[in-house]
């Protein structure tokens, strides 16, 4: 999928995915968020993983701890058996108009895994958030 349209008024690049829609600022915004994976779109080749690579950083003014979208390229990361994956379809506009298409990527509404407690971005989150700084 590649890069929408400027958000009106904010000089914001906005990629056109149905579900991995991503916004960026600035001299490499259309880098990031032009050709997000259909599938996966968090995963490999997402701007989740292309912010990562390129040492970016994520700026929370007073966001709950469990709305880090980042956390969920860690999902792809993370070397955990039997992940849950679902299916979404997703009306969108193909080259002869309106066309229902599939989208699949790792659950991320309700988690790869089960899971019993807390939510667990949360708890990511403030883990690494009161983690002495590494080397």
């Amino acid at each position: 999928m590649g890069v929408g349209q400027r958000a009106a008024g904010s000089g914001a690049r906005v990629s056109n995915h149905p579900e991995g829609r991503f916004a960026a600022r600035g001299r490499r915004a259309d880098a990031f968020v032009r050709d997000v994976p259909w599938h996966d779109y968090y995963g490999p080749g997402s701007p989740l993983e292309r912010l990562f690579d390129a040492h970016g950083a994520v700026l929370r003014l007073g966001a709950d701890t469990n709305t880090v979208t980042l956390l969920h390229h860690a999902e792809y990361l993370a070397d955990v058996a039997h992940k849950r994956r679902v299916r979404r379809h997703r009306r969108v506009l193909g080259e002869n108009g309106p066309e229902i298409r599939v989208v699949e990527s790792l659950d991320d509404s309700d988690g790869i895994v089960a899971w019993s407690g807390d939510d667990y971005f949360g708890l990511i989150l403030e883990e690494f958030l009161t983690a002495p700084p590494s080397g």
